[in-house]
């Protein structure tokens, strides 16, 4: 759970706030980017952040007033890794400061897997 202390009171944010931030900027790039779960399997996502929660880790860092996000994508053949994760990061970075008011200090992508016709197991991570 986040607390986020202004004027005016204090802004508890759960976990799932955030995931859902993630969910929707990852729906920007439907045609590239798939959500999975950490064992590859392909998964859509749901209508509240708390079911992304399977496939998306949030993590606080009190001290810096940030979260830390480890999320797990199946990305399309073809289409530049690289180009879509920094975009995806950088869209997900602007968004969570716009919402939550809270940093983005790190960023994983765990790629589980490239789908072309078939879906080719990968394990890489990309940090951003």
């Amino acid at each position: 759970m986040q607390k986020n202390i202004q004027e005016r009171g204090k802004t508890v944010f759960k976990d799932a706030v955030f995931a859902r931030i993630v969910t929707e900027c990852g729906e920007r790039y439907a045609g590239g980017m798939i959500f999975s779960t950490p064992k590859g399997k392909p998964v859509r996502p749901g209508k509240t952040g708390r079911e992304s929660l399977s496939y998306i880790g949030v993590e606080r860092v009190d001290a810096m007033h940030a979260v830390n996000y480890r999320i797990y994508v199946i990305l399309r053949f073809g289409i530049s890794m690289r180009k879509l994760l920094e975009h995806s990061a950088d869209t997900i970075r602007r968004e969570t400061k716009y919402v939550t008011g809270f940093d983005v200090n790190r960023i994983n992508f765990h790629v589980t897997g490239v789908k072309s016709k078939n879906l080719v197991r990968r394990d890489l991570e990309f940090i951003y």
